[in-house]
């Protein structure tokens, strides 16, 4: 008989670097290499291999090794493209939805496949010029589809395209609500103007999309600005990256970085936004966020980890979940808050899926290089294999810094003494960066846990 694989052992989303080519040069990105380095991308074949172990692993994560029927999803998806219940009905048009058809569908269906979700990544994925029959066979397999892009090259073609090709989100970096802020730390001008206008294709044709925003010193004044623009934008969510000290973004460790405790600040900040129940908010790499809400009130201090139980300063279960009912819809690329259940790491995210878990490198995600090089996320450059040698399965089953990351007895510092390791667990891409030990303290951190009581209250 077949066992099921434990929890923590179920991979939920997988993030793969198509290309390492893109057109703009971000001072905070993560990549180490030069546009040059694309004749070392994966080849189609190469590329094809990496999507079919992928979903060799998801049909072994099926309870009963099933998998899912070819194209299940697909039939979904055309559903999905149109605008999401609440856009619709602010614009007067008919909201229907239904249990299979309509905003939450990909949720739904998310949450009973154990295929995990495939962001298409990058460099700029759309440099890539085989990405949508790599999106085909992905989703031939089940696997829903994901793009991670910074918007520039979207216009009414490429729109209409990602649209066909049935990518269940599109996540749109913006790093500033005005193109002062934004253009100034993507060193190019006009990117801001570019990427609304990408959007705005995007919203032409029913695709649904979201926000992504890197924090740092140059743009956390803009947070309530960027939060607006979103909402205006009828952007699905907005996801929030706090800066890790890897590839570009080294040169912004001791320039940009906020302290310790203005993370903090900004981390309660978010916390009221998400309290509005306006849009979904989502906060990746930082994984304290789990903390700071739980904190908020003395009613959630010591609740269990499940966020159904979680009421925080006026934050209902479904909003502290990802999104209140009303938006409740298919989501992409920028993630992180909840256990190996939950697939929101650094992108997609479902609904259906709780947050319960901070930091899931290597826990509930894998980040895959343009070379097919294998790492816990795409911030932390641990090599547990490549898919060109090994299968994916392989790699997911015997990496021993995998299984070390998936310990959280094994912690180090103030991480490993805290009474919130398990919700929270510091990110390990961060202190890796900063310190070279990938199990050490979290370095942004500015809470000191609490000493156990021995007096038995």
């Amino acid at each position: 008989m077949k066992t099921t694989l434990p929890p923590q052992r179920i991979l939920r989303m997988l993030f793969w670097e198509t290309t390492v080519r893109c057109n703009l040069a971000c001072a905070h990105c993560r990549r180490l290499e030069s546009n040059e380095a694309d004749v070392a991308d994966l080849s189609t074949a190469q590329a094809e291999s990496l999507i079919d172990q992928l979903a060799e692993l998801g049909r072994r994560q099926s309870p009963r090794g099933e998998g899912v029927p070819p194209l299940r999803v697909a039939g979904i998806l055309p559903a999905l493209r149109g605008r999401d219940a609440l856009a619709t009905k602010e614009h007067g048009q008919d909201a229907h939805a239904t249990e299979e058809h309509g905003p939450d569908a990909l949720a739904t269906k998310t949450a009973q496949m154990p295929m995990p979700v495939l962001v298409f990544s990058g460099g700029e994925p759309l440099c890539r010029t085989d990405l949508f029959s790599l999106v085909e066979r992905a989703r031939r397999h089940g696997i829903v589809p994901a793009l991670a892009t910074n918007g520039t090259l979207i216009d009414n073609d490429k729109a209409r395209q990602i649209r066909a090709a049935g990518i269940g989100r599109v996540s749109v970096s913006l790093d500033g609500a005005t193109a002062d802020v934004h253009d100034r730390m993507r060193q190019i001008p006009g990117a801001f103007d570019q990427a609304l206008k990408g959007i705005r294709c995007l919203r032409e044709h029913g695709v649904p999309f979201q926000i992504n925003m890197t924090l740092t010193k140059q743009n956390a004044g803009q947070l309530e600005e960027v939060y607006q623009l979103a909402r205006s934008l009828r952007a699905m969510a907005v996801h929030l990256f706090m800066l890790v000290p890897v590839g570009c973004g080294q040169s912004l460790a001791v320039t940009d970085m906020l302290s310790p405790q203005h993370y903090e600040e900004i981390l309660q900040e978010i916390c009221m936004l998400e309290g509005r129940s306006q849009i979904q908010i989502k906060v990746t790499c930082g994984p304290h966020y789990e903390r700071v809400k739980r904190q908020l009130t003395p009613a959630v201090r010591s609740v269990p980890v499940r966020a159904s139980d979680i009421r925080v300063a006026g934050v209902s279960p479904a909003c502290v979940e990802g999104v209140p009912p009303s938006q409740r819809g298919p989501e992409a690329l920028g993630t992180r808050g909840q256990d190996a259940r939950d697939p929101t790491p650094h992108g997609v995210t479902t609904n259906a899926h709780r947050p319960s878990k901070g930091c899931l490198a290597g826990l509930g995600v894998l980040f895959v290089s343009h070379r097919g090089d294998v790492y816990p996320c795409g911030y932390l450059p641990i090599h547990c294999g490549n898919v060109v040698e090994q299968r994916l399965a392989e790699i997911w089953d015997q990496s021993e810094d995998l299984a070390r990351m998936r310990d959280v007895a094994a912690l180090e510092g103030k991480c490993g003494l805290c009474e919130y390791k398990k919700v929270c667990g510091g990110c390990r891409a961060r202190a890796f960066g900063m310190t070279g030990n990938y199990m050490a303290e979290e370095p942004l951190c500015a809470y000191e846990p609490q000493p156990k009581r021995t007096d038995g209250s």
